[in-house]
């Protein structure tokens, strides 16, 4: 059962299915005048309560997600006024040099659509200063681990399907139809006669 009291929610978690039962009683019998609370009185704020299907794996509320950036906002602003964010860090690093010819090939290959065969949308509006699509060239196996760098190995991928490759929740299962779309469309234009 979630309350909203002025654009806030509170989550309130019952133990089992009477108790949840009694809340839902209660709150229907005080339900009929909480909302029609005066605007001007500032003892009294009104609020409505919404019924959400029990959930017994819930376990712990959550902040609402104004609460929540309120007090990230308020964390960033002691930052700027503690002066932090005027530090800088010197980062320095190795790291393995890219073959730009493969990069290119990969953009070729792709014809300016997103090469995931499950993308919602292959064709992006989105263009760089450069007028070319918007996609990143993404190493089906990291570049950085060993990863080869040559357009079988590699793919070309809009903003939100390289970022679901690299961090969703089902980026291995991603990962392995990339590396099958990768080496097939590869073998294609690998074998095409001009």
């Amino acid at each position: 059962m979630e309350i909203v009291s002025q654009g806030k929610r509170v989550t309130v978690v019952v133990k089992d299915r009477r108790e949840l039962a009694e809340f839902e009683a209660a709150a229907e019998a005080a339900r009929s005048g909480l909302d029609v609370v005066p605007s001007g009185d500032p003892a009294r704020s009104g609020f409505r309560l919404v019924p959400e299907p029990y959930a017994p794996t819930r376990l712990r509320a959550r902040p609402a997600p104004v609460a929540e950036y309120q007090a990230l906002c308020g964390k960033a602003g002691s930052w700027e006024v503690s002066g932090r964010d005027q530090e800088w860090r010197v980062v320095s690093g190795d790291r393995r040099v890219r073959n730009p010819a493969a990069r290119r090939a990969v953009l070729i290959r792709s014809g300016g659509r997103c090469e995931n065969p499950e993308c919602l949308l292959p064709d992006l509006p989105y263009r760089t200063s450069a007028g070319e699509p918007l996609l990143e060239v993404d190493h089906i196996d990291e570049h950085a681990g060993g990863g080869r760098d040559h357009p079988s190995a590699m793919i070309a991928l809009c903003p939100n399907c390289h970022s679901n490759k690299t961090y969703g929740a089902e980026r291995s299962v991603l990962t392995e139809r990339l590396r099958e779309t990768a080496a097939e469309r590869h073998a294609v234009w690998a074998t095409r006669v001009l």
